[in-house]
């Protein structure tokens, strides 16, 4: 993934010291990923780096959304230069894009975390029922 794409260079101009720092890091992500797929095809013992996970916190308007558009360019840029590699397309990115409240999901086209863990809230429990059901 050493060239980006002009999309991502524009995101990049503008993102903060952190921001900075965060896309650094995904990139040397990227490159183990790189490293342990050429390994698979010669035969090397190169370990599989573990699944990308990050929580972005912060208060308002202190770039969680752009932080996440950064790292979704740069993770489409890598699936398109691995799908070259390859020589097959992937049609999923495998992304999933998590928030708390369903304003936030919207701003980074993501799901609550609700939704997307499938937990589901019961009505129909009343205050005194959840409380001896939880032991207060």
């Amino acid at each position: 993934m050493n060239a980006h794409s002009t999309k991502t260079e524009e995101l990049l101009k503008t993102a903060n010291t952190q921001q900075q720092f965060l896309a650094k890091f995904f990139k040397q992500y990227h490159a183990a990923l790189m490293i342990y797929e050429e390994s698979q095809t010669r035969r090397k013992n190169v370990s599989k780096p573990l699944p990308f996970h990050i929580i972005v916190n912060g208060l308002a308007g202190s770039g969680k959304s752009y932080v996440m558009s950064i790292i979704e360019q740069m993770f489409t840029d890598f699936c398109i230069s691995e799908s070259a590699v390859r020589n097959r397309p992937r049609r999923r990115k495998g992304l999933l894009k998590m928030a708390h409240t369903g304003k936030a999901a919207l701003n980074i086209l993501g799901w609550t975390l609700h939704s997307a863990l499938g937990m589901v809230m019961y009505y129909y429990l009343s205050y005194s029922k959840l409380s001896h059901a939880i032991n207060i």
